[in-house]
């Protein structure tokens, strides 16, 4: 057997351990985001939370560079369309500050997130 899943047993395929795993540090940073959001201020949260988040990306970003560079390709194969294209520009922008930045603060600040709101609270399912 090519898949080194024992026999008649069902093996996980990468990505649904990868959603785990996301999944998992995703319900530790609302955790924490409770706990930090009644000592730290909104402002100072979301910077550091967008600070780590962007870190995370220059890494992932330098890690894909150097495997492109690694196998000779040119590192305009990430994002083909990073000259030509304004509008992606736009939506790279609007995706950074609206949803991103604006949400994170959004989210720890009094009243809208997690500060005043306990886990209890904004995390049980109502049917």
């Amino acid at each position: 057997m090519t898949s080194g899943c024992p026999p008649r047993r069902v093996c996980p395929a990468g990505g649904d351990v990868a959603i785990l795993i996301a999944a998992f540090f995703y319900s530790l940073a609302i955790v924490r985001l409770g706990a930090y959001a009644r000592v730290i201020p909104a402002v100072e949260l979301s910077a550091a939370k967008s600070t780590v988040l962007a870190g995370a990306a220059v890494g992932t970003f330098l890690v894909a560079a150097a495997t492109m560079t690694a196998a000779g390709e040119p590192l305009s194969d990430l994002w083909p369309g990073w000259q030509s294209s304004p509008v992606a520009w736009a939506v790279l922008c609007y995706a950074a500050l609206g949803p991103g930045a604006l949400a994170a603060f959004l989210h720890a600040k009094v009243g809208l997130g997690q500060r005043d709101t306990g886990l209890w609270r904004g995390q049980r399912c109502r049917l």
